[in-house]
């Protein structure tokens, strides 16, 4: 049976402003995604549909509103200049999204910039099968993330929690944008991620919110950051959360939030 994988089309868009742009601490993946929100809804309905308001599905994570099929990565910022990275997983969207920010000039929006130049990076394929053996990870949590269990907003990262999320939404973006992943027991799956323990938390709130131009309605984009260390049989989990370092995980991704870098510590035998 092939190897489960999930696919990436990372691209980055280079714009240049008429006067220096400045960005209050997180806004600027809030302001680039409104910007491309309202470009594509003025441009390209069909886009808009397929980009930000995807079909209902039900899939492996019973998903009622499925995931978008990009997120944006933190912005690179100097004076006029700044360039946006995104992790695409849909690359048929990639040139329109590309024709909506060629618009951005024209716009009348907010932010006010022409685009430079689009740089489509190599796609990268992410294995989900397990790794080499690895009983101690490190996880950052570099944008405000928030994760949900049994309906509650969790103060801290549970690893259990942690791994069903990324998980759900690794199988999610694969079944709506690629080839949905061969039949795994995810009730096992989770059960065995409980005996993962966490040995050390170092994650405060951040609060943020955003003011939707559309509706004039105020939505809370904070979570906490910071980083946790757990401990355990975690070699079949490490590329579910490899794979979240490009997905992100937990609410409002297509922000930026739930970016995470993982840190794993191989096995004393395979030092």
């Amino acid at each position: 049976m092939a190897s489960p994988v999930l696919s990436v089309y990372p691209v980055e868009f280079s714009f240049t402003a008429p006067v220096p742009v400045s960005f209050a601490p997180g806004e600027a993946a809030n302001v680039f995604r409104g910007t491309l929100g309202a470009l594509l809804h003025e441009t390209n309905k069909h886009a808009y549909n397929r980009i930000f308001a995807p079909k209902a599905f039900s899939g492996p994570s019973g998903m009622h509103d499925p995931p978008r099929p990009f997120v944006f990565r933190p912005v690179v910022h100097q004076d006029r200049h700044f360039t946006l990275p995104m992790n695409v997983f849909d690359p048929d969207v990639i040139e329109d999204i590309h024709a909506a920010f060629q618009a951005l000039a024209d716009a009348g929006l907010r932010l006010q910039a022409s685009l430079d130049e689009m740089r489509a990076l190599p796609s990268v394929q992410l294995e989900l099968s397990e790794s080499q053996p690895t009983r101690h990870i490190k996880v950052e949590f570099l944008t405000p993330t928030e994760l949900k269990a049994a309906g509650k907003v969790l103060r801290q990262p549970d690893f259990a929690v942690l791994l069903a999320r990324s998980r759900d939404r690794i199988s999610a973006l694969c079944s709506i944008y690629q080839r949905p992943l061969p039949e795994i027991d995810y009730s096992a799956m989770g059960e065995r991620a409980k005996s993962v323990t966490m040995t050390r938390c170092d994650v405060h709130q951040v609060e943020a919110w955003r003011e939707s131009q559309r509706t004039g309605e105020t939505h809370g984009l904070g979570g906490f950051a910071g980083a946790a260390e757990y401990e355990g049989d975690l070699t079949e989990f490490l590329p579910w959360l490899h794979a979240a370092e490009w997905t992100g995980v937990g609410r409002l991704t297509p922000w930026g939030n739930g970016f995470i870098r993982v840190h794993p510590r191989p096995s004393a035998a395979n030092l």
